[in-house]
């Protein structure tokens, strides 16, 4: 018998429809040469033949924006899945009108090339809620109320605990009939009753600091930037949508 040892898997999903994009429509790369995955149904990309250490894999494509990712092969949490979203960028096939949003990411030293930034819609239709007086720091299920059409969101996906300085981004990786949800990993905060969850994708900037989002209608949107205290609200308007983020560490 054969063995393949898998070194990472991806899934690969469109930020914008939610489903798979084409396999072909993407190219790979590992540490900058040219790689190919082995691509199982569901956006499945699985990794295999890499040295132990530290990779950076980038997923591209002509309709899309990069996509990096960092990953770990020889520790057994590399194993675990992990969510890349791939971002429209020029000529991708929207179908309709769009509302846009050029977010500028800064610090007070200027421009702050490559930050990274959770984006979540405030959308009603898919808000989620803590169903019970509250879920404990360190626990990985919880009751959750949320609407009818949260049944039809694809999961697992990341979603954004909007608590204020406790806010955080966890994976949420099921929706039991019973309002029970399931965390891939504990949490770090206590969460309350009605904290709201919202689904959420990590954006990553460019060499000028700049991160491009798009999305379906004018809504409101939570900005949490990796290592700052709380999200940023932003209420986007249709059309073309600028701001600003000037990051402060952490206290």
């Amino acid at each position: 018998m054969i063995r393949i040892r898998v070194d990472a898997v991806l899934r690969v999903l469109d930020g914008f429809t939610g489903k798979p994009p084409t396999p072909s429509a993407l190219l790979c790369t590992v540490d900058g040469e040219k790689y190919r995955p082995t691509v199982k149904d569901g956006g499945y990309y699985v990794l295999t033949g890499l040295a132990p250490g530290q990779h950076q894999v980038v997923l591209r494509g002509g309709c899309y924006q990069d996509e990096r990712v960092d990953i770990t092969v020889g520790r057994r949490e590399a194993l675990f899945e992990t969510l890349v979203t791939m971002k429209p960028g020029p000529g991708y096939p929207f179908g309709g009108r769009v509302t846009r949003l050029t977010l500028r990411v800064g610090s007070k030293k200027g421009t702050l090339p490559h930050g990274r930034v959770w984006i979540a819609v405030r959308d009603p239709r898919l808000e989620l809620r803590v169903a019970q007086d509250a879920i404990k720091a360190g626990e990985q299920t919880g009751r959750l109320f949320f609407p009818e059409s949260v049944r039809s969101m694809a999961l697992p996906c990341h979603v954004l605990l909007a608590d204020g300085a406790r806010s955080e981004v966890c994976r949420l990786e099921e929706l039991e009939e019973l309002e029970e949800g399931r965390f891939a990993a504990p949490l770090a905060f206590d969460h309350k009753r009605s904290c709201p969850l919202y689904p959420a994708q990590l954006y990553t900037a460019d060499e000028a600091g700049i991160i491009r989002a798009v999305f379906r209608e004018p809504l409101p949107v939570e900005l949490l930037a990796e290592g700052t205290d709380k999200p940023v609200s932003l209420m986007l308007e249709p059309g073309d949508n600028g701001h600003e983020l000037v990051l402060a560490k952490k206290k």
